[in-house]
């Protein structure tokens, strides 16, 4: 038995945080159990993040939790009460209390049969790993750690509480949960665990879309991703999420793309998965696709795909009229492609390209294409009524700002009696 940080001011205020809510199930005679990542990461001495949801799960049937923090909580939500879940707020902090579980999957599919326990050991031993696998008795605390976790995080291992081949073929997608772990938490998985990714990586094919999205994304957001990348490549598992990544482009470019992404912020996944996709940039429209990416976070990586490859292609000089251009698609992104651009290693285009946009940016606006004259001054000057007319002058006109900067209502004038001459 691990001891806890008890003099930890983070474990402190979290134990503060949940105590009343541990009261109310304590004194109706329940058992209650802080756990999730809140225990990991406290144990593993990274700091846990303000906000997030605190989860617990109880011996209390869900009505029974539902009738304990009723006249406690601010609000309350049971879209997951049939799968024993009862969420509530308190001043700003969410909990999600879950009645203890321990239940079986559908081989064919990822749907769980819902079966609920009494025992907190039968509720640890389905989760996903032994440093996932702890919890907290409150108010005590005391930890309870049936499979060693707190021995694994401090030995660097990854583990399944029971035999990795029951873990994976519950859920496959503890596969790519795994190279998460991998990533943010420094850990290495034992070989049993690694077998059994071989032998299970085809299950994949049965978890949907969006969760392999949602759980790429979760990893891309680690601090440096670069070992849970490669966890997916050597096991074969990045070709379920990708198919055939890097087959064309060939191990080293892979490499360095996935040394790249490590330099780009942890807070844009997206820029992070334009990084990943631009090894093979043809091949990423199938993949969003395939991922069922939003529309508008497709957009933008196909937008940093088509930015990057220009700055790729392009030498180090730049005309102001192509600048201007790229400045306006990009908008606010415009940095987020110099950093990708940098990350792939055409530092010198990129400062090329920074140093362009900074001097236009001196003396115009890089985000404006507006021209200075109305629809009726249009007309008027033009001598013609609405139509398409005044919409091609308007491009002509803005065509014109692009390629020699910003005009004024004469030069506009002039440009459109010249074109209309």
């Amino acid at each position: 038995m691990s001891e806890l940080p008890i003099d930890d001011t983070r474990w402190q205020s979290i134990l503060a945080e949940v105590a009343p809510l541990a009261g109310r199930f304590v004194s109706a005679g329940f058992r209650i159990f802080l756990v999730g990542g809140v225990v990991r990461d406290v144990l593993a001495g990274v700091a846990p993040r303000d906000g997030d949801d605190l989860d617990l799960t109880t011996d209390a049937r869900p009505e029974q939790t539902k009738d304990l923090v009723a006249d406690w909580a601010d609000a309350v939500w049971t879209q997951g009460e049939r799968f024993g879940t009862v969420g509530c707020s308190y001043q700003g902090r969410e909990f999600e209390i879950t009645t203890h579980r321990a239940e079986s999957y559908d081989p064919a599919s990822r749907k769980p049969a819902v079966e609920f326990s009494t025992a907190i050991e039968s509720d640890l031993a389905r989760r996903d790993f032994t440093v996932n696998a702890m919890a907290v008795e409150l108010p005590a605390p005391e930890l309870i750690d049936p499979f060693f976790g707190a021995r694994d995080l401090g030995s660097r291992v990854l583990r399944t509480p029971l035999d990795p081949s029951v873990s994976f073929t519950d859920d496959p997608l503890r596969m790519m949960r795994a190279a998460r772990f991998i990533a943010r938490l420094d850990l290495m998985p034992v070989a049993e665990l690694l077998a059994a990714v071989d032998e299970f990586v085809g299950r994949l094919a049965i978890v949907s879309a969006e969760r392999i999205h949602d759980e790429l994304l979760k990893l891309l957001g680690a601090p440096d991703p670069t070992t849970g990348l490669d966890f997916l490549i050597e096991r074969g598992v990045m070709d379920h999420i990708a198919p055939r990544y890097g087959a064309e482009a060939g191990a080293e470019a892979v490499a360095q793309t996935i040394a790249a992404i490590a330099q780009l912020p942890a807070s844009d996944r997206e820029l992070r998965l334009a990084a990943l996709l631009s090894v093979e940039p043809d091949a990423a429209i199938a993949r969003l696709e395939r991922l069922k990416f939003s529309r508008r976070g497709s957009a933008r990586i196909r937008l940093l795909l088509d930015g990057l490859d220009w700055v790729m292609s392009h030498p180090p000089a730049f005309e102001d009229a192509e600048l201007r251009r790229w400045a306006l698609r990009l908008g606010s992104d415009r940095e987020a492609l110099l950093g990708l651009a940098r990350a792939r290693g055409h530092g010198e285009i990129v400062a090329a390209a920074a140093q362009g946009w900074a001097r236009l940016a001196a003396t115009e606006d890089l985000d404006d294409d507006s021209v200075p004259l109305g629809g009726g001054e249009i007309m008027e000057l033009l001598g013609v009524g609405p139509g398409p007319e005044v919409g091609r002058a308007v491009e002509r006109l803005r065509a014109r700002r692009l390629e020699f900067g910003p005009l004024d209502a004469a030069e506009a004038r002039r440009v459109l009696r010249e074109g209309a001459s």
